[in-house]
């Protein structure tokens, strides 16, 4: 019931982000340009800022 963050890189499809409103109502999807599976070790700053971006909404 609460939100959750899903990151991808946009260089993978692994993530899904037309089924996760289905699956996840309050999801947030960050994707991160550079990167495919492995992207907090292909884009770790990018990586990181997504998840403080979001954790600093709350």
């Amino acid at each position: 019931q609460g939100d959750v963050l899903f990151l991808a890189g946009a260089d993978s499809n692994f993530v899904d982000p037309d089924r996760l409103p289905a699956l996840f109502p309050h999801a947030k999807l960050a994707v991160i340009d550079g990167a495919g599976h492995w992207l907090q070790v292909q884009q770790p700053e990018k990586f990181m800022q997504a998840v403080e971006n979001f954790y600093a909404q709350y």
